[in-house]
């Protein structure tokens, strides 16, 4: 066979190859070596054939054979790399590709190989730097430039990743991988709308690409679209289905559509098929804590922190479900780095947590802000508002606690006092439940809207279509937090009130009501809404109904002795503040503490808690969960209620007050270690208000010893007086909605705002 022969069967061999046509090409390659075994040429370009057709390990040897006989071929070095990458043999495939480079330093080709080698290692950076080379050397180079995207998503850089992909697609706009991967980039920059055309484009190219199957459902719970997540999906999905993303986002989904019991096994599932799932233990761990199973959110917590211990919120849900049980380990320390994370700026918390834990206004700003921009989900909100000449104000209220809940049991009664001739008064309900008190507040509205299920988008445009003037979030950061609604500014005016005691960190929330108490004028700039000041109390009351009377032996309570009561959530609850209880319990002989029985685990660590401080576990009493009106009657038997400092009571403090029971507290510097001492001060007993634990404790012994003191303390309190003057608190908060409508009317942004005390 001459020389010009064999080179007409290479090129025709060559054109078979490049049509995809491997067969035909490797008949051709084998005549030519038949003819001569030693033909580098074709040895090389049939061992690329083998390798292209699935049969890399034949192929590699049949390059290496073409090697031996010249081994100045980059080309084929480039393509052993790519037969060895093939067998998952990296180390050796990144030998050859830099074998190739070393002989020819500008292949691309080459380049690329070595990239992909490195990043199938692990060695995300060096893979960038070889994909950089790449593009340098072949501009136009479009996988060397879809592999660049996908390192850098790698990196955590998906705006550069986005970037390289808009420009691979630009030259192969119907690649699967890179369509994909843009859908990635785009998910992770929130921009979901534009991750799922993305999406969807690649599932009509390949509707088997199992990538571009799950970011299409993580785009769609981006967009809140959760019924569409799970058929997307498949819900429910199949058991040989071996994706733990799929099964993480029709868990999410599920949470979000109120099935928690399928969400949690779903998390479950992806957690089996993946343990070092860390946004599946950590969304199983927030979950396990709605549902009050806290020891499996501890453990869930604990697992997050093994593998992942920088991770965003991890340290704070950790402890926060391990203060739900009362577990004190570690606790100092894990405070410390929570705060330390806090004031870096570089390991942000949970805002609602970090009540708990911190009473600096300054650091709660900071948190919220940290949480809010890592949340923030909506580029640019709707669009401007013009006022409405209707003769009432239009308000929204939104909550998932419009059932039997604290925040329902104290609004009851200023839903029902609106002045309807001025104002028009919807619901919008995140979450539905049958019972007396649910039944009372559908009753109190113009207009009570479920809507259980819809996504944050779904309701913003409800509220936008209602045409509400001011929309007020009753929940915050709250553990049903849908702060994603108020982002997308569905209403001209948006207020922050009662249900989540501190501030929020962002722009679209322009107001927060409060008084001069719990958000002193000198800390306003703490909140990054404006302040508007009620003239009395921040907190409004609804008159509460006891079920009869109790005896101690009903509640059981001994016959006798004095009855110190704190029925805290536990979370509320910390070492040095249980410090001062015990030494509460020692000072007064035969007296017990009566807390509220959480959860079994809280009992039994707080029990273990009072030995290790010489207390007898008896000297604890836990009260089962009783109906609101039974709870009412029951806390009359108490002689003298606790606070808790950071987090003071709320509901808690003015249901005992309501009662005639008095609440020693301890007043800070935020708004959550406040609200005690603004209940008191509008009871009419500011005595009870203490700056600190020594003085905590020397008031709380005092009346506890005095009988005269208690007398003359326990005379001011019960349902009259202006705490619970509903009617005084309706009034002014209409006067403070009209403020800041007439504000707005005039085309004059939010202010801080007074309230004039009512003549």
């Amino acid at each position: 066979m001459t020389t010009e022969t064999v080179m007409q069967l290479l090129h025709r061999a060559i054109a078979h190859q490049t049509h995809g046509q491997l067969a035909q090409a490797a008949a051709i390659y084998s005549t030519i070596i038949s003819a001569d075994p030693t033909q580098p040429d074709a040895l090389h370009l049939l061992g690329v054939a083998l390798t292209q057709s699935g049969k890399a390990e034949h192929g590699s040897e049949l390059i290496r054979k073409s090697l031996a006989i010249n081994p100045k071929q980059p080309v084929a070095w480039a393509n052993l790399g790519n037969a060895q990458s093939a067998l998952q043999r990296l180390p050796e495939a990144l030998t050859c590709y830099d074998r190739a480079i070393e002989l020819w330093p500008d292949y691309a080709l080459a380049h690329n190989g070595r990239g992909n080698a490195l990043a199938a290692l692990g060695r995300f950076q060096e893979a960038l730097q070889s994909f950089d080379r790449a593009v340098a050397l072949s501009p136009e180079f479009p996988q060397a430039l879809g592999n660049r995207g996908l390192t850098l998503l790698n990196l955590q850089r998906p705006d550069e990743a986005l970037a390289a992909f808009d420009r691979a697609l630009s030259l192969q706009p119907e690649d699967v991988n890179w369509l994909t991967g843009r859908a990635v980039a785009n998910c992770r920059l929130k921009r979901f709308a534009e991750s799922l055309v993305d999406a969807e484009g690649a599932l009509r190219l390949c509707p088997t690409q199992a990538d571009a199957r799950q970011v299409r459902c993580a785009a769609l719970f981006g967009l809140g679209r959760f019924a569409e997540t799970l058929m997307a999906a498949d819900y429910p999905v199949s058991s040989a289905t071996d994706s733990a993303e799929l099964h993480f986002f029709c868990a999410g989904a599920l949470r979000k559509l109120g099935r928690p019991a399928e969400a949690m096994r779903a998390f479950e599932r992806a957690l089996q098929l993946r343990a070092d799932f860390p946004e599946a233990l950590f969304e199983l761990g927030a979950l396990a804590i709605v549902q009050q199973q806290f020891e499996r959110a501890s453990t869930a917590f604990a697992r997050l922190l093994e593998i992942a211990p920088q991770r965003n919120f991890a340290l704070g849900a950790g402890l926060h479900s391990r203060l739900c049980v009362c577990d004190w380990r570690d606790y100092e320390r894990t405070v410390e780095a929570i705060l330390a994370g806090i004031d870096s700026g570089r390991r942000p918390d949970l805002p609602f947590s970090f009540l708990a834990i911190c009473d600096d206004a300054a650091r709660q700003l900071r948190c919220a802000q940290l949480f809010a921009q890592l949340q923030r989900r909506v580029r640019e909100p709707s669009g401007s508002f013009r006022a409405t000449s209707r003769e009432r104000i239009r308000i929204a209220y939104i909550s998932a606690d419009l059932l039997d809940h604290p925040i329902a049991f104290l609004l009851a009664g200023l839903f029902e006092s609106h002045a309807r001739q001025r104002f028009e008064v919807i619901a919008i309900s995140l979450r539905s439940a049958e019972s007396t008190t649910a039944k009372r507040l559908r009753a109190a509205f113009d207009r009570f809207i479920d809507v259980t299920g819809q996504s944050d988008e779904e309701i913003a445009r409800l509220i936008r279509q209602l045409e509400v003037d001011i929309a007020i979030d009753l929940m915050g950061y709250t553990a049903e937090t849908r702060y994603g609604i108020l982002e997308r500014r569905p209403a001209p005016i948006q207020v922050n009130y009662l249900g989540y005691p501190g501030t929020m960190g962002v722009e679209h929330v322009d107001y927060i009501l409060a008084d001069r108490y719990v958000i002193p004028p000198e800390a306003a700039r703490f909140y990054s809404e404006k302040v508007v000041y009620l003239p009395e109390c921040f907190q409004a009351n609804t008159g509460r109904e006891p079920a009869g009377k109790i005896t101690r032996a009903e509640a059981g309570l001994p016959d006798a002795g004095f009855i110190w009561c704190a029925f805290h959530a536990s979370y509320k609850i910390n070492p040095p503040l249980f410090d001062v209880w015990a030494r509460l319990l020692h000072a007064v002989p035969e007296s017990v503490l009566w807390l509220v029985a959480n959860n079994a685990a809280a009992e039994t660590n707080l029990r273990d808690e009072a030995r290790k401080r010489r207390l007898a576990g008896e000297r604890l009493v836990f009260a089962k969960r009783e109906p609101y009106a039974r709870h009412l009657a029951r806390l009359r038997l108490a002689d003298l209620c606790l606070d808790t400092w950071p987090f003071n009571g709320g509901a808690t403090t003015s249901d005992a007050l309501w009662v005639g029971v008095p609440v020693v507290t301890r007043s800070g510097q935020a708004l959550a270690s406040r609200m005690s001492g603004s209940l008191l001060r509008t009871a009419g007993v500011p005595e009870l208000i203490t700056g600190s634990f020594a003085e905590y404790e020397r008031v709380a012994q005092r009346l506890a010893t005095d009988r005269e003191a208690m007398t003359a303390v326990r005379s001011k309190l019960g349902p009259g007086g202006m705490l619970f003057d509903t009617d005084r608190i309706c009034r002014e908060l209409e006067a403070a909605y009209t403020m800041m409508w007439e504000r707005f009317t005039r085309g004059e942004g939010p202010a801080a705002l007074s309230v004039a005390r009512p003549a």
